[in-house]
């Protein structure tokens, strides 16, 4: 939640905010707001793709041997950031928080499972919203889109948009 959506909330202007971790877990921590819900609380959205590494096309094809060895390298630096405290204070003092949030964002809002670049999920649902928003005619196939098949992997992570509500909510909320 930005500064000024946590000060409409804690001063009533509006009953209910939103942020993506790590904004205000410090304020969870003390008891001062409390999560009300997460986007994956949503069944449909629990295990779906919603950030990748794209390239263009000519660049996939120009720069192959670049591609596979910055893939080769995420792996690498997501292995490294679940093997142990070393990524964690790195975090921490690179986000100015505490290293225990970045535990409790390691552990219950960003599991190794939902970042590993080797998957994409939720693909069909992705073409619905495209056709619906008029983003696309038709949904994309491997046969009108062969670019797909040749992306190199991409990044899955879990909706992290928590909502937040004052814990001692005043009058009628």
């Amino acid at each position: 939640m930005s500064r000024a959506s946590y000060t409409q909330v804690m001063s009533g202007q509006v009953d209910v905010g939103w942020a993506s971790v790590p904004n205000n877990l410090e304020a969870v921590a003390q008891g001062k707001i409390r999560i009300i819900a997460r986007g994956n609380d949503v069944p449909e959205l629990r295990t779906q793709t919603i950030r990748v590494n794209v390239a263009h096309l000519s660049v996939v094809t120009s720069r192959k041997e670049a591609l596979q060895k910055f893939t080769r390298v995420y792996r690498e630096t997501v292995d490294w950031m679940y093997a142990g405290d070393d990524a964690v204070k790195a975090y921490a003092d690179f986000a100015s928080v505490p290293e225990a949030t970045v535990c409790r964002l390691r552990t219950e809002f960003f599991p190794k499972s939902s970042i590993w670049p080797d998957t994409i999920t939720g693909l069909d649902g992705v073409m619905e919203d495209g056709i619906r928003f008029k983003f696309l005619q038709a949904p994309l196939t491997r046969r009108s889109s062969p670019s797909l098949s040749r992306s190199p992997p991409s990044e899955a992570l879990s909706v992290q948009i928590e909502f937040w509500i004052p814990s001692a909510s005043p009058g009628k909320r």
